[in-house]
Order: C-alpha cells, then sequence, then structure tokens
C-alpha cells in the first residue's frame, strides 16, 4: 500500500516537474519578446530624438508612446520575471520530492522481492531485511514530504 502511494506521489511530482518547467520557459521566452520590444522601441526613440522635431505634434505623439510603452515594458518584465522564478521554486522543490520518492518505491520493491524469497526459503533473517527496507522507505517517503 505504502509503496503505491510512494509511485502516486512521484508520478504527480514528476508531472508538477514537468508542467512547472515548461511554463517557466514560456514566461522566459515571453520576457525575452518583451526585452526585444523594449530595444526596438528604444532604437526606435533614439532615432526619433535624433532628427527632433518638437513642434510636428506626431512627433511628440510618437515620442510620448514610445516612452510610456518602455516604461510598461520595465513593470511587466519584472512580473513575467517574478512569475517565471516562482514556478521555477515549484519545479525545483517537486523534483527534489520526486526523486527521494523514487528512492522510496525503489527500497519498497527491494522489501517486496525480499520477503517475497523470504516466504519462499523460509530463511528467516530475509524477513527483517525486508522490515528493515520497509522502515527505510517509510522515512523517505515522511522525508520527502516534510521537505
Amino acid at each position: 500500500m505504502f509503496a503505491a502511494i510512494a509511485t502516486q506521489w512521484g508520478g504527480k511530482y514528476g508531472g508538477r516537474t514537468q508542467m512547472s518547467q515548461a511554463q517557466a520557459s514560456d514566461q522566459w521566452a515571453f520576457y525575452q519578446a518583451k526585452s526585444i520590444k523594449q530595444h526596438l522601441d528604444e532604437v526606435a526613440l533614439a532615432e526619433l530624438t535624433c532628427n527632433a522635431d518638437s513642434n510636428n505634434p506626431a512627433w511628440v505623439k510618437a515620442v510620448r508612446k514610445l516612452s510610456d510603452d518602455l516604461a510598461r515594458y520595465d513593470e511587466e518584465k519584472q512580473q513575467i520575471r517574478a512569475k517565471a522564478e516562482g514556478l521555477e521554486k515549484i519545479r525545483d522543490d517537486s523534483s527534489r520530492r520526486g526523486g527521494k520518492l523514487g528512492l522510496a518505491v525503489s527500497s519498497f520493491s527491494l522489501a517486496i522481492a525480499s520477503a517475497s524469497i523470504c516466504m519462499v526459503t523460509k530463511k528467516k533473517p530475509l524477513w527483517f531485511v525486508a522490515m528493515a527496507l520497509s522502515v527505510l522507505a517509510l522515512v523517505q517517503i515522511i522525508w520527502a514530504w516534510a521537505a
């Protein structure tokens, strides 16, 4: 029963690791797209200021729009970065827990195998090995859960 629970949790954390990684990658790509847009607007603003015609209302409007967009990009990039870093924390936590649960599943598998061999061969020391491996696996589950 505990081996099944550890397997189920391990799968849950494995899936969460993959999803968080994909979402974090998407956020970093979005961040990069905003950076590119920001850079293009900076270049356009620099070009407009070099060819300054402050009496032209269209020029003033274009400069104001580019300045507003540049300020907005900084704010958006900060939000995107925070979201991406949060997803990376979830990914790292899930990966750590999933790895510990993988060890628990392996320990349970060895315990089951050892107990089965004990029943066939009637060797009592193998039973104690199976119990020790089961306790080790339970400790690993608790360790993964508490981490």
